[in-house]
């Protein structure tokens, strides 16, 4: 387990690595440090904070550590081995492709004040493991326009009791809207994470996905769903499902970093897990003829 953990944060590191590489400086302003020094120098009492470079992965400043999770010393590594090993490949996949996503959307991230969220469980120096919710903003950026350095908060949920709970990731905006343009990006953000991990599925397999999701909310997550369940939901031979999960197995596989799947309904799950219910707008998303990307 200690093997497979330390392997996928070294895969991950590599690839993030030749992602950031040709960022340049961040470019600081007066502003942006009284911000800084404000959130640093008067932390919440059930939140710990920190800044976090993207070229060396190097945390360059800290808040509130100490005070919540117990650590008197604190580094990147440091963070990742206390994120609860459960919901590490979770965690890894969502931050490899929010990090995709930020250098695609430079420039609505930079102008919307866009950060990610996502809820963890994490450890603490004393064994005891809690609930966090990360926001993730973007600081700094280079001459370029592309995010260097961002400022991640973590306010304090509950404890971490071992019962399963989504991590519902999400992009949220700063500022309310004044231009359409901003209405359609809001609109669509929810999505852009989930759009990117099925952008080399076609339409057929989206379906089977869907399908398998759907069946799973509705079993109550308390029993698999086969392929005779998605043939007869779908209204296809089992042949034809067996033959697409092969399809599904392959791109789910190909797509990921670090998470392996032997079954389409393994896919189904992770993504119900991480992203929640398969709502009305998501499904069309998903699964209708006009969804591009």
């Amino acid at each position: 387990m200690l093997s497979d953990r330390k392997s996928d944060l070294n895969m991950v590191s590599e690839e993030l690595s030749r992602i950031f590489h040709q960022l340049g400086d961040p470019i600081w302003s007066e502003g942006k440090k009284a911000e800084l020094n404000r959130l640093m120098d008067n932390p919440d009492h059930d939140t710990f904070y920190f800044l976090l470079d993207l070229r060396y992965r190097k945390i360059l400043r800290h808040s509130n550590v100490m005070s919540i999770l117990g650590y008197s010393t604190f580094s990147h590594e440091l963070w990742m081995e206390s994120i609860h090993e459960d919901y590490l490949k979770f965690y890894l996949e969502f931050g490899y492709i929010a990090y995709k996503l930020s250098r695609k959307y430079a420039d609505e991230i930079r102008r919307y004040e866009a950060y990610y969220s996502i809820q963890i469980p994490v450890k603490k120096a004393n064994g005891e493991s809690i609930w966090v919710m990360q926001h993730s903003k973007p600081l700094l950026f280079d001459s370029n326009g592309q995010m260097v350095v961002h400022f991640n908060t973590y306010r304090v949920l509950d404890p971490f009791n071992g019962e399963p709970r989504k991590l519902k990731p999400f992009v949220k905006f700063g500022r309310n809207p004044k231009f359409d343009i901003e209405e359609e990006i809001i609109k669509r953000s929810r999505y852009q994470i989930i759009k990117y991990l099925m952008r080399d599925m076609p339409l057929h397999l989206r379906k089977v996905v869907c399908a398998y999701w759907a069946l799973y909310q509705q079993n109550n997550r308390k029993q698999k769903t086969s392929n005779q369940d998605v043939a007869k939901f779908l209204e296809l031979t089992q042949n034809s499902v067996r033959h697409y999960n092969k399809e599904i197995k392959r791109i789910a596989n190909a797509s990921f970093m670090v998470s392996k799947f032997t079954e389409a309904s393994q896919f189904a799950v992770f993504l119900y897990e991480l992203f929640g219910e398969l709502d009305d707008n998501l499904q069309e998303l998903l699964c209708s003829v006009q969804a591009t990307y």
